[in-house]
């Protein structure tokens, strides 16, 4: 922690309290933030700590934070794309109830001040942490400052707090999640291919049968056909003056026929169109 304090050019020695609004820096954020400051400087805990204010976008409301004199040291940025670091370099986080903060506070081991929360999708998550006893929640501004002021001044507290937010921490969630698709997605596709394999094996049996019945019919039309004209498949017989054998492929014969009826029937229906469009 003191490290990445060093390195982000904050005091070391002093108990840092992260404040942070939203990317849009809303939420009460002003109110929160000057009532947190003056309560640290009548409790005479302004030299000893310092506030980090995350104003994300609202560029406006970070530009009047950094003319402010409240006897508290007060650092004031706006949207920041290392907010890990700055959770890192803190002792307590202030801010909204949203899903993405809470988890990233609770990775770090940040005890966790709740200022608001959306009805009905952000309820639950106020619930979580107060009911885990990781933080506690407020929409006032100054029992806000007044639990900030009692943490600082009770790092046995706030060291408790500290082991229930590590607790319910989940830094490897996404990876753990990634690889349950992964591993689902890949007994799907086991599945899949076996099911692929029985389908392809049923076609080839069926293909088979349809083939040995074409074969049996084929067989018994030309045994038919050969008893009504009186000679066997191998005998020849007369036609027209002409010796022929008589091929035992009538199934298949009657299929090339009535393509070709239908090959007809569609060249005649496209002509009469035609012919009626002209």
């Amino acid at each position: 922690q003191q490290q990445v304090r060093e390195s982000l050019g904050l005091d070391v020695s002093k108990s840092t309290v992260l404040v942070v609004g939203g990317g849009d820096g809303v939420g009460g954020l002003e109110a929160v933030v000057r009532t947190i400051a003056v309560k640290l400087s009548e409790v005479k805990l302004g030299s000893t700590s310092q506030i980090v204010v995350v104003c994300g976008r609202n560029r406006t409301l970070a530009a009047s934070m950094r003319s402010w004199q409240l006897g508290v040291s007060l650092i004031v940025l706006e949207f920041v794309s290392n907010m890990h670091e700055w959770m890192i370099a803190s002792n307590m986080i202030v801010t909204k109830a949203g899903p993405g903060t809470i988890a990233e506070s609770m990775i770090c081991g940040l005890p966790i001040i709740l200022s608001s929360f959306l009805p009905g999708q952000e309820e639950g998550n106020m619930r979580f942490v107060v009911d885990q006893d990781i933080g506690f929640y407020s929409d006032k501004p100054e029992e806000i400052a007044e639990t900030v002021v009692e943490w600082l001044g009770d790092p046995e507290q706030l060291a408790v707090r500290r082991s229930r937010a590590l607790e319910y921490g989940r830094p490897h969630a996404t990876l753990e999640i990634v690889s349950d698709i992964w591993k689902q997605s890949e007994e799907r596709w086991r599945e899949i291919e076996e099911k692929r394999s029985e389908i392809v094996e049923l076609r080839r049996t069926r293909m088979m049968e349809a083939e040995e019945l074409e074969g049996r019919v084929i067989e018994r039309s030309g045994r038919w056909s050969m008893e009504m004209l009186g000679c066997s498949p191998d005998q020849p017989f007369e036609t027209d003056g002409r010796k022929c054998l008589l091929v035992p492929r009538l199934a298949v014969l009657l299929r090339a026929t009535m393509q070709s009826l239908r090959e007809t029937e569609d060249s005649w229906r496209e002509r009469a169109m035609r012919v009626r469009s002209e």
